[in-house]
């Protein structure tokens, strides 16, 4: 045997079935390579027929690879867990749902929308067309819908009423007759912070003038409050610890808490998604510098001595594992290799924002020795010349004593580096990235930054040279990023351009 499945399925009398698949060799034939054989064991029903269509259908892994079967129907879901999973409990579960009372079409026999565990709480958060939340408690011990104290946040109610309340904030004129219909939703950071579709609609409308509109809209937003950072970090550190190439890895596992493992060929950025999106919080950041520095750094030796990688051998049963094994190692590496690409990653993003950690002894050369020190020759990632971007508007700008002021900003956004004092708002950003993508406009009407509007007197092809008064400013974009300088009087244009347009040359260069 290679391997077995359960495969669930729903006919039109609105029974569920579950069988098992085991997947197997024949290597008994005389003729050709062995036989690939798939088997259906007789199906199990769960859900008994009682017809009312299924809504949806949705497995839920929990722990490490226990899976639970939801089945949602009109005003009903149903849990079925098999009796080998080892969780606090086994086999059906049924519960009714209750109408959430947030607008004229509200009703508990809306179709499910949305289905989401969230590992943290363990909770199952189902969403139905009409907005509506629905939550159930411990699902991987006792399911229930009752909250099992008074001072629980996440409660069906407090979410149905934050995504009541998100849909008048973002719509127009709304009141209890217009119905927030959700026709998507996941979670975005795997726990409370969700993504969805919605559209307003006026079921009491007969017209249907309005819902013929279907203007749907995309949200993000933070349903609770969830800012428990030493879980954050803690369970960075262990999926880096655990990370692994070649095992089956569903959506991160719900923020990874239970089970480490990756699909093989998907990119540490995308499996860092989650902690990446809180770490971009720069207190947060902040405050944990130096546990990161620490998770960063490598715990192996030359992890390249350890390498087994299998060689293809004769026609066996065991072939196709170990072609796959062998395949997946030389396109993808092996499990140490991957936690240090995700290393790498988290210290690349560290580094875009270490202008904030000016309040840590000597930060950007911590940074750059971190990425020096902690990868090996084939990974590594110091910056350029040994420095970091605050290194750039210190030493070549500022250190240069042709610039007052400066900083070098994102083309997608964020703050890289900037001088002391000189503090730009997100504002400013917008008004740097919209110059430069369009020096035109900015002739005509000049550039405004923290409060002071400089006139544009010329423009090129990446740069941009400014006047207030006496004053002026220079603005060069690079590749990926733009150098902003100011220099005030006595300091002139022709003294401050070529130490800008220098710096820019050489970003360009490297790929900068």
């Amino acid at each position: 045997m290679i391997g077995e499945a359960l495969v669930a399925s729903a006919a039109a009398d609105g029974s569920v079935q579950i069988a098992k698949l085991t997947q197997s060799y024949n290597n008994e034939t005389d003729l050709g390579p062995p036989e690939l054989l798939l088997t259906f064991e007789a199906s199990e029903k769960i859900v008994q027929p009682d017809k009312t269509g299924l809504t949806a259908l949705s497995l839920v892994e929990v722990l490490r690879k226990k899976c639970i079967l939801v089945c949602c129907k009109p005003g009903k879901v149903h849990l079925w867990c098999h009796s080998s999973s080892q969780l606090g409990w086994s086999g059906p579960r049924s519960y009714r749902l209750k109408t959430q009372k947030i607008s004229v079409g509200s009703s508990a026999l809306h179709p499910a929308s949305g289905i989401q565990y969230i590992s943290r709480q363990d909770i199952l958060v189902l969403t139905l067309f009409d907005g509506s939340f629905h939550v159930i408690y411990n699902l991987s011990s006792e399911p229930t819908m009752i909250p099992q104290s008074d001072d629980i946040v996440v409660t069906s109610e407090n979410l149905s009423q934050a995504v009541r309340s998100v849909f008048v904030q973002t719509e127009n004129d709304v009141d209890f007759g217009d119905m927030n219909r959700i026709t998507g939703l996941t979670s975005y950071d795997g726990s409370a912070t969700f993504i969805w579709i919605q559209e307003a609609s006026r079921p009491s409308d007969f017209s249907y003038k309005h819902d013929a509109k279907h203007n749907s809209t995309l949200l993000v937003s933070s349903l609770w409050n969830d800012s428990d950072d030493d879980s954050l970090v803690n369970e960075l550190q262990e999926m880096l610890d655990e990370a692994k190439t070649s095992t089956s890895f569903p959506y991160l596992l719900y923020f990874l808490r239970f089970h480490f493992a990756t699909a093989a060929g998907l990119a540490p950025p995308y499996l860092l998604r989650p902690f990446l999106f809180h770490l971009q919080d720069r207190t947060r950041l902040v405050n944990h510098y130096p546990r990161i520095l620490e998770i960063l750094k490598q715990q192996n030796d030359d992890h390249s001595l350890l390498v087994n990688v299998p060689t293809w051998t004769s026609m066996t049963p065991e072939l196709r594992r170990i072609f796959r094994t062998s395949l997946m190692q030389h396109l993808f590496g092996w499990d140490t290799l991957f936690s240090l690409r995700m290393r790498l990653s988290i210290a690349d993003f560290v580094s875009l924002l270490d202008h904030h950690f000016h309040t840590f002894d000597d930060p950007g050369s911590n940074m750059c020795r971190l990425q020096s020190q902690s990868f090996p020759p084939a990974l590594n990632a110091q910056c350029t010349k040994g420095m970091s971007w605050q290194n750039y508007v210190d030493e070549q700008l500022i250190g240069s004593g042709k610039v007052t002021r400066a900083a070098i900003v994102g083309l997608q956004r964020g703050i890289w580096a900037s001088s002391s004092g000189y503090t730009l708002s997100a504002d400013d950003e917008t008004a740097l990235i919209n110059a430069v993508n369009s020096p035109s406009s900015a002739l005509s009407n000049g550039l405004r930054l923290r409060g002071q509007k400089f006139f544009i007197v010329q423009t090129n092809d990446r740069s941009l040279y400014g006047k207030k008064q006496a004053d002026g400013i220079v603005v060069v974009k690079t590749t990926q990023a733009i150098l902003v300088a100011e220099y005030d009087q006595p300091l002139q244009a022709a003294e401050t351009t070529p130490v800008v347009e220098k710096l820019a040359d050489y970003l360009i260069s490297v790929g900068y």
